[in-house]
C-alpha cells in the first residue's frame, strides 16, 4: 500500500512545484564561438610575428563564417557592437586581400574584431572562453 502511494505523491509534488525542473543555461562557451575566437587569437599571434598570409588563411578558415552567423544573431540584440564586428571584419578582409596596412595595424583589426565579437556574444547571453593572451577584451 505504501509503495503504491509514493509514486502518486511524487507526481502531486512535482505538479505543485511547477512540473519539470528549469533548464539551466550551459555555462561553457558554445563550441563554434570558442573555435572562432581561438582562430582570432591564433591569427593575432601569426600577424604579430609577421606572418600576415598565415593569419589571413587562419582567419578565413576558422573564424570568418562564424562571424557572419554571430552578426546575424546579434543585429537586433546588440546593434552597436555588431556594427563594429562587421566593420572590423571588412577591414581585416581588405587588409588580407592585398597590399595594405602594416602588421601592427592588421593585429589591431583582429583585436578589434575579438572585442566586438565578445561583446555581441555577451549581449546574447553566451558564455565566453577566456581572452587570448595579449588581447585585452
Amino acid at each position: 500500500m505504501i509503495l503504491r502511494t509514493v509514486p502518486a505523491l511524487l507526481v502531486v509534488a512535482l505538479a505543485a512545484c511547477g512540473g519539470e525542473p528549469e533548464a539551466r543555461p550551459d555555462p561553457s562557451p558554445a563550441p563554434r564561438l570558442a573555435a572562432a575566437l581561438d582562430g582570432l587569437c591564433r591569427a593575432v599571434g601569426l600577424a604579430s610575428e609577421g606572418d600576415v598570409d598565415g593569419a589571413g588563411r587562419l582567419f578565413q578558415d576558422r573564424t570568418h563564417a562564424y562571424l557572419h552567423e554571430l552578426a546575424d544573431r546579434g543585429s537586433d540584440a546588440a546593434p552597436e557592437p555588431t556594427g563594429r564586428l562587421l566593420e572590423g571584419k571588412e577591414r581585416a578582409e581588405a587588409a588580407f586581400a592585398g597590399p595594405g596596412p602594416s602588421d601592427p595595424v592588421i593585429v589591431q583589426y583582429l583585436v578589434d574584431i575579438d572585442q566586438a565579437a565578445r561583446e555581441v556574444a555577451r549581449e546574447l547571453g553566451m558564455a565566453l572562453p577566456p581572452p587570448c593572451r595579449g588581447v585585452v577584451a
